[in-house]
């Protein structure tokens, strides 16, 4: 019964999102701003949603070698979706933007 309750607990502290660990917030998704240059509007403000938050990182001893095994994992989106915005009004602009709408700690990789 107890492993039930401390399972219940976990998962609604991660359903909620306001999760902790060593003081650094988790992986999860939230709202962010960016700026972009219009012709008509000069620069203007885009709210879209980012990913951001901790994730764990490690290199372990690896006997044979005497070297490192690292493992890097980053919050990046795990889904994410491109939004149309309009950026100015006159004359008419509109942007593609990326929106994150689930995010998870990945494998770092190069971009």
């Amino acid at each position: 019964m107890k492993k039930i309750i401390v399972k219940l607990a976990v998962f609604l502290c991660l359903l909620i999102g306001n999760v902790h660990v060593n003081g650094h917030q988790l992986c999860r998704a939230q709202k962010a701003q960016t700026t972009v240059m219009t012709k008509g509007c000069g620069l203007q403000p885009i709210i879209t949603t980012g990913c951001r938050g901790y994730c764990a990182s490690e290199s372990k001893p690896r006997l044979r070698g005497a070297k490192f095994v690292e493992t890097c994992n980053c919050c990046r989106p795990l889904k994410s979706k491109i939004k149309r915005v309009v950026v100015c009004d006159s004359p008419r602009e509109e942007r593609l933007v990326p929106v994150a709408r689930r995010c998870a700690c990945r494998p770092c990789t190069i971009i």
